[in-house]
């Protein structure tokens, strides 16, 4: 009697599996289509949010019930020194946490692509800067641009025994990140606001 032939896994994932999964992403896009969304309430001193993520949507389905992460916004202390906050904490940016999305997103990206190219690497590490200007952000002009400089990243792979054809593939496939594509592509938006009383 012929043995089943083993699974193959590579970075911890189930290659039959992950490949099923990408081929109903391609014959299903309208039920694979995600929706993830943020919540961020102010806290009692200024600037600081704490912010929470949990259930999300897979083909108009409602997901993740169960899940619940906070975060907790706010500026480096010596920030909130200078502008004289009577309790300094030090609390991750909302700049650095886009910057850290993008680096996770642009990771996750490589290694998905490169799973379903049957490439073989080792390491993936994205680095990621912004510089920004705030004087658009505290009132003190009304020109937006140049509030932020261009996006500097680097994505560093490693992997050995590759020809030139999937080296090249490899470089290409951060440019499919959700992330770095929302953060380099033009998304005009209008928020919807309403201001209450008391």
């Amino acid at each position: 009697m012929a043995s089943e032939p083993e699974t193959q896994h590579r970075m911890g994932v189930d290659l039959d599996t992950y490949h099923e999964f990408v081929a109903w992403v391609a014959d299903e896009p309208d039920e694979a289509k995600m929706a993830f969304s943020a919540r961020g309430e102010s806290e009692d001193t200024a600037a600081r949010t704490t912010a929470s993520v949990g259930e999300w949507t897979l083909g108009g389905d409602q997901m993740g019930e169960e899940r619940h992460h906070e975060l907790h916004y706010g500026v480096p202390p010596e920030i909130e020194t200078e502008m004289g906050f009577a309790d300094p904490a030090d609390r991750i940016e909302a700049v650095e946490t886009a910057l850290s999305a993008l680096t996770a997103c642009i990771n996750a990206t490589v290694t998905y692509n490169a799973l379903e190219a049957g490439i073989d690497m080792d390491d993936v590490t994205t680095s990621a800067s912004l510089s920004v200007d705030p004087r658009y952000l505290l009132g003190q002009t009304d020109e937006a641009e140049g509030m932020l400089g261009d996006p500097e990243i680097e994505v560093d792979i490693e992997s050995d025994g590759l020809d030139d054809a999937d080296r090249e593939r490899l470089a290409s496939f951060y440019e499919r990140s959700p992330v770095y594509r929302m953060l380099t592509d033009s998304h005009p938006n209008e928020p919807s606001v309403t201001v209450h009383e008391d």
